[in-house]
């Protein structure tokens, strides 16, 4: 991701960005759940991600799939604009996304208030990390391949 965020992104953040974590953070995510995919299922017709409507792409954060952002201007409603923003919102229910959740997404993703991966191929354990989602309102992970306890940080 990293490699990607300095070579290949196309809008080519200053490493003093405000978003620049928020958008490495996200490339972590594809990198593990889309590109370890593809290596497994190299022959597969049906790879992974069935929609990436412009992930990894020249479009800010708040413009890709499944990605929602803090409201600019005004419109309260405002949330899906191709610029790069606090991440709130991250809905990628039933999308065909295998592999696990990097602890990068955790680590970065402070602001968000809803985190919908359920109906996917999900693996691994939930960090204790998600402590530090604050503002984190709802989760939904059923229907995942998902190992472990909930963290107490869910619990309580």
């Amino acid at each position: 991701a990293a490699d990607w965020l300095a070579s290949k992104d196309p809008m080519q953040l200053s490493p003093n960005d405000p978003y620049l974590q928020d958008r490495y953070a996200l490339a972590v995510f594809w990198f593990a759940t889309h590109d370890s995919a593809l290596r497994e299922d190299e022959d597969d017709e049906q790879l992974n991600w069935d929609r990436h409507d412009n992930w990894m792409t020249g479009f800010g954060i708040c413009a890709w799939y499944g990605i929602q952002c803090h409201h600019i201007g005004d419109d309260m409603k405002n949330t899906r604009y191709d610029a790069n923003g606090r991440v709130t919102y991250f809905n990628i229910t039933s999308n065909g996304v295998k592999g696990p959740i990097p602890d990068e997404f955790f680590r970065v993703n402070t602001d968000i208030r809803h985190i919908n991966l359920s109906e996917n191929s999900i693996t691994g354990t939930l960090p204790d990390l998600l402590r530090e989602f604050a503002y984190l309102e709802d989760i939904y992970l059923n229907s995942n391949y998902i190992e472990g306890t909930l963290p107490r940080t869910l619990t309580s």
